[in-house]
């Protein structure tokens, strides 16, 4: 059986600020197995509190058994952010966890250099989203951000164990972020013998985007439950009309009745499955009251029209009905009523969750550290391997609709591939490949990759008002360097999406037609984000090659950036 050792960070303060981490393999400490090694961030939430204000009216209980607010547990999720300043689109994305190392570099003491990556982030997160698909996604999120919507408009965060029927309170937990080793270096996937004793000091270096990362509550500003279940958003019903999230069942008090009271609130939605309700144990909604039809005798609690919030305790689910009921506690008296006089008194509920207070400064990282494999079943490791590094070089432009210049990729380089982050705000990320190119021709010596431009976007153009509203891109002949590049490179893609996915809209969504037009109104709209490369296998030469992109599209404030990656084979 293999150990597992864990080697701590040479840092001890991780934070906005303090984002580098070091570690290190000490030399004659055994062999390791790199391809199963990954560095772990442990991440926790302190001092969430949620927004009671929200609710002027005061708690939603008169009696009895009812939580307090301090009782409350927040569903909290982790994003990063897509530009230092600007508010993007790409933010609520399922992004792959390796964006969160910008730079990164191994080091041998006895052999000197293995590999040092430059704009890691760009690279690794853009080439993720072609090496796995939606499922592998979401698997991802168990040890990184979270996931991505897939049939519900909310996707639950990792801070929080969550109960979502029964009595069983939901708690607040801490989260391992995992970034494995062969993720960041290519060494690394094949280095299952890594021998210590030959090649020194293993020195892992990061420079990780701790500034950037961010927590949002999935129940932000109400959105997902003035939704309808199963559709995108209220007014753009794309599958069948239901039940909004918030609605609660009508309740009707006969005329005539000594009056009624209650400590459970059931929701109006059937849901298929327990799994497509947005609610849980000590989830802190605001329940808004309103009466029709009947008087009482005596006020009914609460009063009409007013809001007020409350704790949930337990919830139970009818398989029969497929309706959940929120419990608040025994003889809390969430709704009572005197005797109903005139007519049926007919009550109306809408349950809604609050939002935190703010989310600012409650993030910290108290721990980073390399959880190594060491291996028992071998004594030794052999003295060299053969690999292949990624090598960047990058570059910016200042036009608004095309590029022609020449590079020189290292010799023996076997493949390149080339990410065109942007920084130009809304629809766009200075992360991942997304500029808006309408085609492109690549060359190599003065010799044409292809006998023709290589579409990719069909409108480039940047629509202000709509956001970019053409979400179609891809071709044949672009599709074709891509999986040349990826054979020669000896990599299995699982998917030509060429997309992130949305944290708030569920991918199982259909394109809603408008106007005539089929397809997403807006790129904000549509659960998939733009995230590719344009990518070609290098014939291998002792010399440096030239490379000569050539790009027409279009690029918001006449600037444009790119970064080509070469991947070179080596030797240690």
């Amino acid at each position: 059986m293999d150990n597992i050792i864990k080697l701590p960070a040479q840092q001890a303060t991780f934070n906005a600020t303090n984002r580098l981490v070091d570690l290190i393999v000490p030399s004659n400490s055994g062999i390791y197995n790199l391809a199963e090694t990954y560095v772990a961030i442990e991440c926790r939430i302190d001092g969430i509190e949620l927004d009671t204000t929200e609710a002027a009216a005061g708690q939603l209980a008169q009696a009895g058994d009812f939580l307090a607010a301090t009782a409350a547990v927040a569903d909290i999720r982790l994003n990063i952010k897509h530009h230092p300043t600007v508010v993007s689109i790409y933010d609520s994305c399922a992004v792959p966890l390796e964006c969160l190392v910008k730079n990164c570099s191994m080091m041998s003491s006895t052999r000197g250099k293995i590999e040092d990556i430059r704009r890691s982030d760009t690279l690794r997160g853009t080439m993720k989203c072609y090496t796995q698909d939606k499922e592998d996604v979401e698997g991802r999120s168990i040890t990184g951000f979270a996931g991505m919507a897939k049939s519900n408009p909310f996707v639950s965060g990792r801070f929080a164990s969550l109960v979502a029927v029964g009595s069983t309170a939901s708690t607040y937990q801490t989260h391992e972020l995992r970034i494995m080793l062969k993720d960041l270096f290519d060494i690394a996937g094949s280095a299952d013998a890594w021998d210590t004793g030959v090649y020194g000091d293993l020195r892992l270096h990061m420079e990780l985007s701790l500034d950037r990362l961010q927590l949002q509550q999935y129940d932000d500003a109400d959105a997902l439950f003035l939704r309808p279940y199963h559709n995108q958003a209220v007014g753009t019903i794309s599958g069948p009309a239901d039940k909004l999230y918030k609605e609660a069942t009508q309740v009707t008090v006969a005329m005539g009745s000594t009056g009624e009271s209650s400590d459970t609130i059931e929701m109006a939605a059937q849901y298929a499955s327990l799994e497509d309700s947005p609610f849980f144990n000590n989830m802190m909604v605001k329940v808004a009251t309103n009466y029709s039809g009947g008087a009482t005798a005596a006020a009914a609690y609460p009063a009409d029209g007013e809001v007020r919030w409350g704790v949930i305790k337990s919830i139970a689910w009818d398989k029969t009905s497929k309706r959940v009921t929120l419990d608040f506690g025994a003889g809390s008296n969430i709704f009572s009523s005197g005797a109903v006089t005139v007519a049926n008194l007919v009550v109306d509920r809408e349950v809604v969750g609050i939002n935190a207070t703010s989310l600012a400064n409650k993030l910290s990282f108290p721990s980073v550290e390399l959880t190594a494999v060491r291996r028992v079943d071998v004594s030794s490791g052999p003295s060299q391997i053969q690999y292949t590094q990624m090598q960047t070089q990058s570059d910016q432009w200042s036009n608004s609709s095309s590029l022609e210049r020449s590079y020189y990729v290292p010799a023996q380089t076997t493949n390149a591939f080339i990410v065109l982050p942007s920084a130009s705000g809304l629809g766009f990320s200075d992360i991942l490949g997304c500029a808006r190119v309408g085609d492109y021709r690549l060359t190599l010596d003065g010799v044409s990759v292809t006998n023709r431009a290589v579409p990719f976007m069909p409108v480039p153009a940047v629509n202000a008002a709509a956001n970019d509203a053409k979400c179609d891109r891809g071709s044949s002949l672009h599709y074709t360097l891509i999986s040349e590049a990826f054979m020669n490179s000896g990599k299995r893609f699982s998917s030509l999406e060429e997309s992130v996915y949305d944290q708030n809209i569920p991918a199982s969504i259909d394109q809603p037609s408008a106007g005539g037009s089929y397809g997403w109104l807006t790129l904000a709209a549509a659960p998939q984000k733009a995230a590719y490369m344009i990518a070609l296998p290098i014939p291998i030469s002792n010399t440096p090659t030239q490379l000569t992109i050539s790009l027409n599209g279009n690029f918001p404030n006449s600037s444009g950036e790119l970064h080509i990656f070469s991947e070179v084979r080596s030797l240690i």
